[in-house]
């Protein structure tokens, strides 16, 4: 098991004010939800996953009936999404569902390829519960991280609501990953969503279980980490 503590916390420092109406993305973790952003929002998306891959980013902006999404590069670490970036397109087909779909295409000068991806996702509240579900289905055109293969992903989550802070909300989010590609390993993740001012949402991913490594991976080395990942989202 490893255990990763950095991180740039004066990102944290510099987000404690202004009160008002929450407005979080429309992703749990590393699933879709059935929810869109209002039209002409735009959010920033940073991912800091603890001991590897580095920061990353990615754009949300609500248009043409839905949102846009923009990817700068892949989820590596989570066994899913894509080898390079990736723009897409989601929107509320009726209550409580969505659908979607992604492109990504890459030209290394060695490799190249365009992979897409659909899914729905479906979300649904029961008393202080709240649960999604998120089909998906990703292509590989080339021998990346799914094995050159069609790889279906069932991702569901559970967001329960905790009593409200003098700052802000939170919420404890249990979130898994299913698939049926024998190359990767289903996921398990575990954390905290603390919504401190109206237009920043920051997940932490307390306990993540990202299966084997992708590189030099044997049945025994498992990816775990503690904390696992962070997330934030700031809408301009």
């Amino acid at each position: 098991m490893r255990h990763y503590f950095s991180f740039p916390l004066f990102i944290l420092l510099s987000l404690m004010l202004n009160q008002g109406v929450f407005a979080e993305p429309s992703r749990v973790f590393f699933q879709e939800t059935a929810d869109i952003e209002a039209a002409g929002s735009i959010s920033l998306e940073l991912d800091y996953p603890f001991g590897a891959h580095g920061l990353s980013a990615g754009l949300r902006t609500g248009a043409f009936d839905g949102v846009i999404l923009i990817n700068s590069h892949a989820e590596a670490g989570t066994r899913m999404g894509f080898a390079r970036s990736s723009v897409g397109y989601k929107r509320m087909i009726r209550k409580n569902i969505a659908a979607y779909g992604v492109l990504s295409y890459f030209d290394d000068k060695v490799n190249s390829g365009t992979d897409v991806a659909i899914g729905a996702a479906y979300t649904v509240k029961s008393g202080t519960l709240t649960y999604n579900i998120n089909p998906e289905l990703i292509t590989d055109e080339v021998d990346g991280i799914r094995g050159s293969k069609n790889t279906i992903f069932i991702k569901g989550s559970a967001i329960f609501p905790l009593t409200t802070l003098t700052i802000g909300k939170a919420s404890a989010i249990a979130e898994f990953n299913l698939v049926n590609n024998n190359k990767l390993d289903s996921i398990i993740n575990l954390g905290l969503r603390w919504v401190p001012r109206k237009d920043v949402t920051l997940d932490f991913i307390l306990y993540s279980d990202r299966g084997s490594p992708l590189v030099n991976a044997n049945v025994d080395d498992i990816d775990k980490g503690i904390p696992g990942w962070i997330k934030a989202n700031i809408q301009f």
